[in-house]
Parts: structure tokens; sequence; C-alpha cells
């Protein structure tokens, strides 16, 4: 597991794999992210528009998503549609299906959806 705020080289999450930047924070990844089969990228977000963010910078900064899933951990309150950024890059290349966790209609418990 890769977690907390902070800058790292290139990030290849393999099956197992797990990034959650920390408390509403951004891990800076100066070069590429790739996401393979079987990782989890956990994100916590808000009513209020709050989130975690993964941010790929540099010449080399895109996101590859071969695969894998996106746990959200949502606080109590009110969601409205809204633009939240949890991955930046330069490009982002979606690959494969991979499944997405949304909130349920009172913003607490993830479903898994295609």
């Amino acid at each position: 597991m890769l977690g907390g705020n902070g800058t790292v080289g290139g990030l290849t999450l393999e099956s197992g794999g797990n990034a959650a930047p920390g408390n509403f924070g951004t891990l800076t990844v100066n070069g590429g992210v790739t996401f393979q089969p079987g990782s989890t990228y956990q994100v916590e977000v808000n009513a209020a528009g709050g989130s975690d963010r993964i941010a790929a910078t540099g010449p080399a900064g895109t996101a590859m998503i071969n695969g894998g899933f996106v746990g959200v951990l949502a606080q109590g309150g009110a969601y409205f549609a809204a633009d939240a950024r949890h991955l930046q890059a330069c490009a982002i290349h979606d690959n494969k299906n991979s499944a997405y966790a949304e909130p349920d209609s009172r913003g607490t418990s993830p479903r898994m959806t295609d």
C-alpha cells in the first residue's frame, strides 16, 4: 500500500496493490501512473467537494488504466453532481473495462458498478 501525501517517481500498481492519498491530499507522481488488473485506487470524498488526488506530472505524466478498481470512501452529507478530479495527468488511457465504486444514495456505502 502506498498512502499519504508527498511526491514519488513513476508508479505502477500491480494486482493487490493499493494507492490511497491521505486525508484529502495529493500524491504527486513525477512520471507515469499505471493501474494493473486487481489494483485499487482508494479515494476519500466529502460533500463539500473535497477529495484525494493523484497528480501525474512531468513529460511522462500519463495515467494508464489496464484494469483495477476505484474505491470511494464517502463521508456523510448530501452529494450533488460536481466535477471532482481524482486523477490528473497529461493523458489518461483506459485499456480495459475498469470497475468504479460509487457511493450509494446516502453517500456512505460504495457499491461496485461497471
